[in-house]
């Protein structure tokens, strides 16, 4: 237990942000009806100015959390002080600022229950009496949407900001990426292989999916990456070679991530990539990072080949230059040969995806 000495300007909302290092509303809000009751303050909105505050500390907190589960049945409403209702508004003003916390349309319903409140200088949206986050707000919105664990969700939606880059600073930061996908009690194989779907099929539905019909073609998903690097060139001040190269690679990449060869990119062929970058460092504990991702990346290109000669070829083509018929022909087997070979590892060659090779090789230049 710590104790604080309120300052002007504050409210126990900012206090408890900043003590806890929190980051989400439903963190914050729970953390101040802890605080509050741990100082027998009835109304969290109203604190004075010198006020000493006793803060439980961060593992107290914790545990009164978890007790509170097996005695909130004994609590009376005193000991649980709710946050007050947004007042001098009227109720127009309050469904605008619900919807739009909630990114819901006009005329879209807002859930039933859920209602907006004050605490301290904050507006939270609460059903039920418990603050949503954005994954209960999800979950209202898509109620039969699937529901991914938090270390998921929030290693994903990372992945995902780390796409939206506007200055080279941003491209350097986004070169130090780094998510952990596995909760605290991921330790089966099973668990493991769920963690990495997970993962791969949410960055295909929030980010690959262009046109949201619920699949990513292998031309969506050269799309995006095209955009990606050639974005990057254009930042850096690359010239017009470099957005060959970027379109040979992005097509190159898309090819060989399609290990059945049936022209879409599905989550079973992205977790596999997810899965073998988790582990280049061979501990295999759900930390992905940006350069283990490059080091897949270039894997899925050829450009580990044992092959000098197949390599060049591969770095012949990345480069921009035209490629002699024996040339292509290798180009094209390699390619074939990668992709079956991880479609093996990953559990995907069936004879559907072995036939489509044969056919896809006979159809190349």
């Amino acid at each position: 237990m710590s104790d604080y000495t309120v300052a002007s300007g504050n409210n126990l909302w900012n206090i408890c942000k900043k003590h806890y290092n929190l980051k989400t509303n439903a963190e914050i809000a729970a953390k101040v009806k802890e605080v509050a009751a741990a100082n027998k303050i009835t109304d969290p909105n109203k604190i004075s100015v010198g006020q000493t505050l006793s803060l439980p500390d961060a593992i107290a907190v914790l545990n009164n959390a978890q007790n509170s589960q097996s005695t909130s049945s004994q609590s009376s409403d005193k000991q649980q002080p709710v946050p007050a209702q947004v007042t001098g508004q009227t109720p127009a003003q309050m469904e605008a600022q619900v919807r739009t916390k909630m990114g819901l349309a006009e005329g879209e319903p807002i859930p039933e229950g859920v209602k907006l409140v004050e605490i301290g200088n904050e507006k939270v949206l609460m059903k039920d009496g418990k603050p949503l986050d954005d994954a209960g707000i999800a979950a209202l919105k898509n109620p039969n949407a699937k529901v991914y664990s938090k270390e998921v969700s929030a290693a994903a939606d990372a992945k995902i900001k780390s796409f939206d880059f506007n200055t080279p600073e941003d491209i350097e930061n986004a070169k130090n990426f780094e998510v952990s996908l596995f909760s605290p009690d991921t330790n089966t194989d099973e668990q493991k292989n769920q963690a990495y779907s997970d993962y791969a099929e949410k960055i295909l539905n929030d980010y690959y999916d262009i046109n949201k019909d619920g699949k990513v073609t292998k031309e969506e998903f050269e799309e995006k990456e095209f955009n990606g690097l050639q974005k990057t060139n254009e930042i850096m001040g690359y010239g017009d070679e470099d957005d060959i190269s970027a379109k040979r690679m992005s097509s190159l990449y898309a090819q060989n991530m399609d290990l059945d060869f049936d022209e879409v990119i599905s989550k079973e062929e992205l977790a596999y990539f997810v899965k073998m970058s988790d582990k280049i460092d061979k501990k295999q504990d759900g930390v992905i990072n940006a350069k283990f991702e490059t080091g897949m990346a270039q894997s899925m290109l050829g450009l580990y080949s044992n092959d000098d000669k197949t390599k060049g070829i591969i770095q012949k083509y990345l480069m921009g230059e035209t490629l002699t018929p024996e040339e292509q022909k290798i180009f094209n087997e390699a390619s074939a040969d990668r992709r079956i070979s991880m479609a093996s590892k990953a559990g995907l060659a069936t004879d559907a995806a072995i036939n489509r090779m044969v056919k896809w090789k006979h159809e190349q230049p």
